[in-house]
């Protein structure tokens, strides 16, 4: 014990038992320390608390409550808001309990008066990003819009969906995709994830075994810039789920349990859940198996990136190659011609879209060329039609082709040089190998010659 004067109630560490007050400490100093070294906050800045009920985020959201008390010592100096992200339409709970435990959510957060931000998981195929309105066709794809019901896009993207695993993926990724256009639309720079040593360690091997081992840098580092303007950081990734479990019990934290995908799901329904019983089971024999995972991960940096670094247009992970070249996956259904909305309009447009310019329709294969090796595993078998897919990701496509043709565009002066320079050699070239001789000239300049000779001899002129 540390303090040498209240009976210890807690082993953290083997041979380091703690008493309630010196863990309640220890546990709050090794939070602010996680942030603070980090130094990736400033004062003032807006910072967006995920919040999904669950123990790790709510000890989060004590800490930061705690941390911006009037009586803290050293008070956090950010401005902090909270978003929940009700995922119902995919987990199925009936009308009552999807209710009640938004209804906790709410209380929950009402008691911390911080702004409060509700979204569904649908919400994501709603989403409006001013700075690309150019990408898509205006009219006709809002239109088209609010006509689908953004619910039953979600609930078919997941229908087929078959495997588990590639849920759990897709499911991860939309929730991270709707934080940071949330972060966006209210002024937040930074997005505070509660992901756990634990749940970092399983995510680590799980993302290996996924195809993603050029995004465990991203997913298990303290800070993931890979999205460029919101910043998505974990102040919770230095703990387990036992330390977690000790702090809301002696801090009575309130905790929503809300069932997920893998609840109640056989250990070999995915890889994550798989992985999941792998750890914890070593854990509970080996107490350092989750340490030793989690400060392997540390080790991991992310790739330099290079002028032909490109990003994943589903989870925005850098890519220095196009997926094409890395990828083996041959599938025959990739040749199914799928429009979408975003190129409806196929060059009959006068909104002056770059779709209506282009008049090339997205198809299954241009969309999986753009995704990362490990998003096309998640897709290798879904029969997805591109509508189906949020809208950010056609936009992203459309961009891209647009950047693709202003950087040719902006290459053709360069080639009309280079063009007109081998044209003129190539001239030159020839006319001197096919230079011929003229023999009347020749002859007339002989005789001018004669004449001249002649001339300067009959004026006294002689010559050696």
């Amino acid at each position: 014990m540390k303090c040498l004067r209240s009976k210890a109630v807690v082993v953290v560490r083997l041979n380091d038992p703690l008493c309630k007050p010196c863990f309640l400490a220890y546990f709050t100093h090794k939070f602010r320390a996680t942030i603070g070294k980090a130094r990736v906050i400033r004062a003032g800045e807006k910072v967006l608390l995920a919040f999904s009920g669950g123990p790790s985020s709510s000890a989060m959201l004590h800490l930061v409550c705690e941390g911006l008390s009037p009586g803290a010592p050293k008070k956090l100096r950010f401005e902090p808001g909270i978003a929940f992200i009700d995922e119902g339409e995919i987990l199925k709970p009936t009308r009552e309990e999807r209710q009640k435990y938004i209804e906790r959510i709410r209380d929950i957060a009402s008691k911390t008066e911080f702004p409060f931000h509700l979204f569904n998981l649908e919400d994501i195929f709603t989403l409006e990003k001013s700075a690309l309105d150019d990408a898509i066709c205006c009219e006709k794809f809002e239109k088209q819009e609010s006509g689908n019901n953004s619910a039953e896009k979600l609930s078919n993207l997941f229908d087929v969906t078959l495997s588990m695993t590639a849920k759990e993926d897709l499911l991860r990724t939309l929730r991270c995709q709707l934080l940071l256009a949330t972060a966006r639309k209210d002024g937040y720079s930074k997005v505070m994830l509660a992901d756990c040593a634990t749940r970092i360690s399983i995510r680590l091997l799980s993302d290996i075994s996924q195809g993603r081992g050029a995004d465990l840098p991203f997913d298990t580092g303290f800070s993931d810039n890979r999205h460029g303007d919101v910043t998505l950081i974990r102040p919770m990734r230095e703990f387990a789920t036992k330390e977690i479990a000790l702090y809301n019990f002696f801090n009575s934290v309130e905790t929503v349990p809300i069932t997920t995908l893998g609840t109640m799901s056989h250990s070999h329904a995915s890889i994550d859940r798989l992985t999941e019983e792998f750890v914890t089971g070593l854990q509970a024999d080996f107490p350092f198996t989750v340490s030793t995972i989690f400060r392997t991960g540390d080790k991991l940096s992310a790739m330099d990136s290079s002028d032909d670094t490109t990003n994943c247009a589903f989870c925005g992970v850098p890519m220095n190659l196009g997926p094409n070249h890395f990828s083996t996956l041959s599938d025959s259904k990739l040749d199914s011609k799928l429009d979408i909305a975003a190129s409806s309009c196929a060059g009959d447009c006068d909104s002056g879209c770059s779709s209506s310019s282009s008049g090339r329709w997205l198809t299954k294969q241009l969309v999986l060329e753009t995704f990362c090796y490990g998003c096309q595993l998640t897709f290798r078998d879904v029969k997805f039609n591109p509508n189906d897919l949020p809208t950010y990701v056609p936009i992203y496509y459309s961009l891209k082709q647009f950047a693709s043709e202003m950087f040719y565009f902006l290459q053709m002066p360069v080639y009309a040089l280079i063009a007109f320079g081998c044209y003129s050699l190539a001239t030159i070239g020839y006319r001197v190998a096919t230079f011929n001789d003229c023999v009347e000239a020749s002859e007339s300049l002989k005789q001018e010659i004669k004449d001249a000779r002649e001339d300067l001899t009959r004026k006294g002129f002689k010559f050696d």
